[in-house]
């Protein structure tokens, strides 16, 4: 089968077999497979459910949508999405749709760290006071 992501480069696992790395061509026996594709850097880890039939070639496409973030502190702060600095509030982050760590630093050294979760196109508002 042929299996492209995107992104591209996501990590391709079986249970506990890594596979490789999207875009990708596995030689999967006929049957049902549950593969992972996962990077913990963009937040990313879709379950793609399989059945592979005998002597055929399967593509597989798998979009991960972007959603987006508009944070804005009080006072302002620096903003760091998985580990990241991306700017400073108010500021608008897309990120690709899954679980993000937030980290926002006041002028003050003063930090909060929050798990957001992105869907789709959708934008969430991050209010923070510090």
């Amino acid at each position: 089968m042929r299996l492209t992501s995107t992104p591209s480069g996501l990590f391709v696992t079986e249970g506990k077999t890594t596979l490789g790395t999207t875009p990708v061509r596995l030689d999967l026996e006929a049957g049902r497979h549950r593969l992972v594709l996962s990077s913990r850097r963009l937040g990313i880890r879709r379950v793609l459910d399989l059945n592979i039939n005998a002597n055929t070639t399967t593509t597989e496409i798998v979009t991960v949508p972007k959603g987006a973030l508009k944070v804005i502190a009080r006072p302002w702060a620096w903003v760091y999405l998985d580990g990241e600095k991306v700017g400073r509030t108010p500021i608008r982050v897309e990120a690709y749709e899954g679980k993000h760590e937030l980290r926002l630093v006041a002028e003050s050294g003063e930090e909060q760290t929050r798990v957001v979760q992105t869907r789709g196109t959708d934008e969430q508002l991050v209010t923070v006071k510090f």
